[in-house]
């Protein structure tokens, strides 16, 4: 076989492979997608519910556990790599760094935020800037620091169970599979308006201040091609944003 005839064969294998890969991520984006509209109908489902208990957190937790689970299955079964969902260990240095100087820049702007919404908007004016003892309207219990702390754990689960989903799972796989000109950036609008989507079960207007927030953690994922940096990110503007400064009872206010 000449030079010419082994370029042409080398180049038809690697058509027939992107074909037979492009078949199995839209076989897989379709069950994303799917998935996807299960919990976000789950959380609504069980609005009642969350609205009489406060269990935000844990419902989503639930939903997103059983999600995520099935569609790694998924994954493996159709011989995806997880690399395309972010599930690696690959660029780390660099995704911790953007996750710290990035967080660091959001924390110290929500916490400009809420100064200036407690000091001249007179609805928020009883409130103080840093809030953490009313966080998430914690049930009473006989042990008030262990039900803090649980939360604290469950929201640090819950994190990157999101990531996973939207940034990996729905952000990773259009990634993937879209073609043509702002691939990563039509990928980042379609998890953000499905991130937003699904936090409308709790406060309408969380909803839309998780969008630029989203916007954020779909760039950070398109930079390291891995969820860490995005789950790490998550955690410290949320744990800032929910359990330091209260937005979330200020939200309800």
């Amino acid at each position: 076989m000449d030079k010419t005839s082994r370029k042409t064969v080398i180049a038809l294998k690697a058509k027939l492979h992107e074909s037979e890969m492009r078949s199995k991520l839209s076989g897989f984006l379709t069950n994303v997608l799917i998935i996807t509209s299960v919990y976000v109908l789950g959380l609504d489902y069980f609005r009642a519910f969350i609205n009489e208990t406060g269990a935000t957190t844990n419902a989503s937790l639930g939903l997103l556990i059983f999600g995520n689970v099935v569609l790694i299955i998924m994954a493996l079964k159709a011989r995806i790599p997880l690399k395309t969902y972010g599930i690696t260990t690959n660029n780390l240095k660099p995704a911790l760094w953007d996750a710290l100087w990035m967080s660091t820049l959001v924390c110290g702007f929500l916490t400009l935020v809420k100064w200036g919404l407690v000091t001249y908007v007179v609805k928020y004016q009883a409130f103080p800037v840093f809030d953490a003892f009313n966080l998430f309207n914690v049930p009473k219990s006989d042990d008030p620091v262990m039900m803090l702390v649980l939360y604290i754990f469950l929201y640090c689960l819950f994190c990157p169970l999101q990531e996973l989903l939207f940034r990996g799972f729905i952000q990773g796989s259009c990634e993937a599979f879209l073609k043509g000109r702002n691939v990563a950036v039509s990928a980042n609008v379609i998890g953000t308006g499905l991130f937003a989507i699904s936090h409308l079960h709790a406060v309408p207007l969380l909803a839309i201040g998780v969008i630029p927030l989203s916007v954020l953690w779909g760039i950070m994922f398109t930079r390291s091609k891995s969820i860490i940096g995005c789950s790490l990110s998550h955690i410290i503007i949320g744990f800032w944003g929910i359990f330091i400064l209260g937005f979330e009872v200020l939200s309800t206010a």
